[in-house]
């Protein structure tokens, strides 16, 4: 699940830095369309896996197409990615190790 919620400080939107900024910036890139006018290199291709039929072939695809996306990131020097389906949609739980942290976040 994606947290859109934000703090503020003195009337300022808190920087989100370190981990927090990671896990974002990975997110950020899962949900950027691939496109060849926009971001040819820049994205997934995550929309063109909508509405396929529920197997273990897809969910395999899927695991795939985000662990090439997230392995784009030059920082990164480890991805895992593990999917199921779940009663109202897909979760993928998403394990990256940069700097020597290795962060667990779900998608």
């Amino acid at each position: 699940m994606i947290d859109l919620t934000f703090s503020l400080s003195n009337g300022d939107i808190d920087t989100i830095i370190d981990d927090d900024n990671m896990i974002q910036a990975c997110i950020r890139r899962l949900d950027t369309r691939l496109d060849s006018t926009l971001y040819e290199v820049y994205g997934s291709d995550l929309q063109s896996l909508l509405g396929l039929r529920k197997s273990e072939v897809n969910l395999q695809f899927l695991e795939h197409s985000i662990n090439e996306c997230l392995s784009q990131d030059e920082r990164l020097t480890d991805v895992s990615v593990t999917c199921e389906y779940t009663g109202n949609g897909i979760t993928a739980d998403i394990g990256i190790v940069y700097e020597d942290n290795v962060l667990d976040f779900t998608y």
